[in-house]
């Protein structure tokens, strides 16, 4: 067992010396950034949070919206699709086109342009 706690030791020291050949890059946490004069010099048109307007406190409660989505949902529920005529046919369709077109050929001559 001891054998076992010296091996243990001598591959953890082993380690931890191999650990401490690494080198590490010369980092300033505390110093300034290449970055900083563009901090500096951001764009001064972006507001300021500050001057932003008031959070609104005349919104709705959740019963209030809730009361206006189930009145929305009667509404929807009630509506029914008017009964649709019969279709015309082609006939009827060309007389009707020609009829329109001799009004909006009467409206443009009445134009005084």
């Amino acid at each position: 067992m001891t054998r076992f706690k010296i091996i243990c030791l001598l591959l953890s020291t082993a380690t931890l010396a191999a650990c401490s050949t690494v080198k590490m890059p010369n980092i300033d946490f505390m110093g300034s950034s290449e970055f900083e004069e563009e901090a500096r010099n951001i764009d001064q048109t972006i507001p300021d949070p500050r001057d932003a307007p008031p959070i609104p406190t005349d919104t709705r409660n959740a019963e209030e919206w809730d009361e206006a989505a189930k009145s929305l949902n009667a509404i929807k529920d009630g509506f029914s699709l008017p009964e649709a005529a019969e279709p015309q046919t082609a006939q009827e369709l060309s007389n009707e086109f020609q009829n329109k077109k001799a009004k909006a050929q009467a409206y443009k001559a009445d134009d005084p342009q």
